[in-house]
């Protein structure tokens, strides 16, 4: 059953979720339609190609089955909370990295001259072309992933980062420096603006 507070986060009405008419039966359908719609394309491409004795890729009801397997087994929470901890860890370490660097590289006109170049060679090469680096320098282990969740999330949030600050109009600044603020307040409230207008 449904709670009426949390129905809104759902997309659709306390009252509708709880009804048995056929309106409202057909309401619920129409809400599952996208996820019948992947169910079908996965099976659609898990069974593309392949030989009745050969899966490559398994079916959603393989996959199903799979996981309750690994909950009986104990192993799913498990391995949820593997995945968690190094995502939690990359991403983390990536946002206390590069949101640091994209401010400085925002504001400092010569640290962006300096570091873009850099940036620039760097960006483009797509995550999974640091695997087999991670693995050279890492083994193949919980670092490795951490340190290809770190490289996929460092750039995006650099980016935005040195976007933020070039993006603060200069009606602020000029504010600011009338009230005679020094670099650092001026930077801490111009940016406060920006990122924080409500």
């Amino acid at each position: 059953m449904i709670c009426p507070p949390c129905s809104p986060l759902l997309g659709f009405e306390f009252s509708k979720a709880v009804a048995t008419g056929p309106e409202d039966l057909l309401f619920l359908l129409t809400k599952l339609r996208p996820l019948v719609f992947i169910g079908s394309l996965a099976r659609s491409v898990a069974d593309c190609g392949q030989s009745p004795d050969v899966h490559v890729l398994p079916t959603p009801l393989e996959t199903l089955a799979g996981m309750m397997d690994l909950a009986r087994q104990g192993l799913l929470l498990k391995y949820a909370v593997a995945s968690l901890f190094r995502v939690t860890w990359g991403f983390i370490s990536a946002a206390l990295l590069a949101i640091p660097i994209g401010l400085t590289i925002g504001w400092y006109r010569r640290a962006e001259m300096a570091i873009n170049p850099l940036i620039q060679i760097l960006r483009p090469i797509s995550p999974l072309a640091w695997i087999p680096i991670a693995i050279l320098w890492f083994g193949v282990g919980d670092i490795a992933a951490i340190f290809l969740i770190f490289v996929s999330c460092f750039f995006p949030l650099l980016l935005t980062a040195i976007n933020a600050v070039q993006g603060i109009p200069a009606v602020y600044l000029n504010a600011g420096r009338n009230f005679g603020l020094s670099p650092p307040p001026l930077f801490t409230a111009s940016s406060t603006q920006r990122l924080c207008p409500n």
